[in-house]
């Protein structure tokens, strides 16, 4: 999933990853159902027609996919720095901006984020593990999502999924994500829901 969201070289890049092998889904072809992979050459070197493992798949070559894809890679390529200051500079006001309805609101809300993705936790601690993310509230993010859902915003249904946003995204965007976050919170302060102790 980071590939392409956080850093051109997604997470290897991002983190200084030197990786066997790195898998891409849809994201490479410009969100057409395709997938990639690649690695080092010890362990490609055992696929067919070099090694004993057979690989296919019903999309592999797919000409539209592989065209997306090519095309993706190559705006990306060329417009690498924009893109990802663009992305970071989104993801971070949406970041700060929800963070501080939440604040106003008394409403436990931390949040994880890379680059372009990110995740909130119902939770007054820092969220480093899985033990940690258990303990967050998830009653209460499932009433946020119900409410941004009721105001146009849509997240990804789970407080263990990752949201992100792509270039498309723009001040209007964030202005709104903002505003509902605030709707959402007094919404849920309004019912006990969330509140810090």
């Amino acid at each position: 999933m980071t590939g392409f969201r956080v850093a051109l070289g997604g997470a290897c890049e991002a983190f200084s990853l030197d990786p066997d092998l790195v898998t891409l889904g849809k994201i490479v072809g410009g969100g057409l159902p395709v997938g990639v992979f690649g690695g080092k050459s010890v362990f490609m070197d055992q696929l067919a027609p070099l090694g004993p493992v057979y690989q296919a798949g019903t999309l592999s070559g797919n000409p539209l996919a592989m065209a997306a894809g090519i095309a993706t890679i190559s705006h990306l390529q060329a417009n690498a720095t924009k893109i990802y200051a663009q992305l970071e500079a989104t993801a971070a006001a949406v970041e700060g901006g929800v963070a501080q309805e939440a604040q106003h609101a008394n409403i436990a809300v931390g949040v994880n984020r890379v680059g372009s993705m990110w995740t909130w936790f119902f939770t007054s601690g820092p969220v480093t593990n899985y033990e940690q993310a258990a303990r967050s509230d998830t009653a209460a993010f499932a009433r946020f999502h119900r409410a941004m859902l009721d105001r146009g915003v849509w997240l990804p249904p789970s407080q263990f999924e990752a949201a992100f946003l792509g270039t498309a995204h723009g001040e209007a965007e964030v202005a709104a994500t903002i505003e509902a976050a605030r709707g959402a919170f007094a919404e849920m302060g309004t019912e006990g829901i969330g509140i810090r102790e």
